[in-house]
């Protein structure tokens, strides 16, 4: 853990990897939950 407090911007990149990952991930289970939304992604 010493690596990311002297290297912050590992850390937010990191995060903010995780997020992209997750809301992606989100939104494929919404659009498999509604299929007929119109933003379902094919």
């Amino acid at each position: 853990m010493e690596d990311l407090k002297q290297r912050p911007e590992l850390r937010c990149t990191t995060l903010s990897d995780w997020l992209n990952y997750t809301m992606l991930e989100a939104m494929k289970w919404i659009s498999k939950a509604q299929p007929n939304s119109p933003n379902a992604i094919k």
